[in-house]
């Protein structure tokens, strides 16, 4: 076959590959997405099953729950993609860039003594051979003073929250996959002291 003909066929195959992108699944960016709509946002089956992708997008949620109670601020350039957008509520707003995302958090988690982000229901989908969503439910405990088990603390001395991450991945070049896209919604109310969250800004 001809170059200018094999040129052709890659053509082709990219433009198909581009097209099941954008198809394959609805978007969630920049979202977020309403609790009511969410259903309809997420099919039951992968368009494209991949049991390695989908097992390497949940370890790297984890990943984050670990660099986020370890205070372990370098790991998170290994959950999002160097030009990530993430929305974390009007409460911190939206920042665009790993090292801008990596700052809003330290500087949010470094108030506390402590930390427990632990994950519940989850829902993930590989929309294309590079492009998938996630929906993960989150609790997260915030302690006001040191952690030292088994003694116990005041329940005023932990702020609770509760809610969701919607997430766009990508596939990188290096075959990892990476947070393109993130928002952070409040499912309830935060259960603790009044003056433990900043003060509502639309922006940062």
């Amino acid at each position: 076959m001809k170059l200018s003909n094999l040129l052709a066929v890659a053509g082709l195959l990219h433009s198909a590959v581009s097209d099941s992108d954008h198809s394959a699944c609805q978007s969630i960016s920049p979202g977020p997405v309403s609790d009511f709509q969410l259903p309809d946002f997420l099919p039951a089956a992968s368009p494209f099953p991949d049991q390695v992708a989908t097992e390497t997008i949940r370890n790297t949620l984890a990943l984050y729950s670990f660099a986020l109670d370890g205070r372990n601020w370098e790991t998170l350039s290994r959950v999002f993609a160097p030009n990530a957008r993430a929305n974390y509520t009007e409460q911190y707003g939206t920042h665009y860039g790993v090292q801008n995302i990596t700052k809003l958090i330290s500087e949010a988690i470094s108030v506390f003594k402590g930390t427990h982000h632990r994950y519940a229901t989850q829902h993930i989908v590989i929309c294309s051979p590079t492009s998938a969503v996630s929906v993960t439910y989150l609790d997260a405990s915030h302690f006001l003073t040191p952690v030292v088990a088994p003694d116990t603390a005041d329940i005023s001395q932990v702020l609770f929250l509760t809610g969701r991450y919607e997430d766009t991945w990508t596939k990188l070049d290096d075959g990892s996959w990476k947070i393109l896209n993130r928002n952070f919604v409040f499912q309830g109310p935060a259960i603790g002291p009044d003056d433990s969250l900043p003060p509502s800004r639309e922006s940062v």
